[in-house]
């Protein structure tokens, strides 16, 4: 069986981090494909896959495993990023 566990060091974290961009990008492009849509932009691919990765694990480290929010750091810029993300994102559906 597979023993799957939180992140408890610094190279677990970065493990982690890249499996979940890894995962977000195959199954985004999969989809995609499935869908017949083979029109995406790289660069809003690779920074969607990084910020789930960075939202999965700050979720983690919020709600289950403190140790984790320990190994991310300070998440000030991160949580600007997102926040600046949600604002734009959000003023700018009515308009499409």
């Amino acid at each position: 069986m597979l023993d799957v566990h939180l992140p408890r060091d610094e190279q677990e974290f970065y493990f982690w981090a890249t499996l979940l961009i890894i995962l977000y990008t195959v199954l985004t492009l999969a989809i995609r494909l499935a869908r017949g849509r083979r029109d995406f932009e790289i660069p809003a691919l690779v920074f969607d896959a990084a910020t789930f990765s960075g939202s999965v694990l700050l979720l983690i480290g919020v709600t289950i495993d403190p140790q984790t929010l320990k190994l991310m750091g300070d998440t000030t810029w991160f949580l600007i990023i997102a926040g600046l993300v949600g604002v734009f994102y959000t003023a700018a559906a009515p308009f499409r």
